[in-house]
């Protein structure tokens, strides 16, 4: 009995991913000067939505390290988090995550 309710927990955890994803590639701001390519945006917002329960609130990209690297806030009303993410090949990564700042 055990082994079925974790198996319907890790069920339940993904589809709320999945629903956070859906949403969030549609209401995530990205900075009009920072462009991204579609598939990229969408990988981007894939590799957050499944690392937080926060939504997604902006991405900016920028190219510091020679490749290109995403600023992406999240956030709750009660806390904040920034995720940096570098595309690396043909993938994104993160590469650090704030700690939350809890209002």
């Amino acid at each position: 009995m055990k082994r079925f309710a974790a198996v319907d927990c890790s069920l339940a955890v993904a589809a709320c991913a999945e629903d956070r994803y859906r949403w969030n590639l549609e209401h995530a701001w990205l900075n009009p000067h920072t462009p991204l390519a579609r598939n990229d945006f969408e990988e981007v917002v894939r590799l957050v939505s499944y690392a937080t329960n926060e939504p997604i609130d902006a991405i900016n990209v920028s190219r510091q390290s020679g490749h290109p690297q995403a600023d992406v806030l999240t956030s709750t009303t009660v806390s904040t988090h920034t995720f940096m993410v570098e595309k690396r090949g043909s993938g994104w990564y993160t590469v650090s995550k704030s700690e939350p700042e809890i209002d």
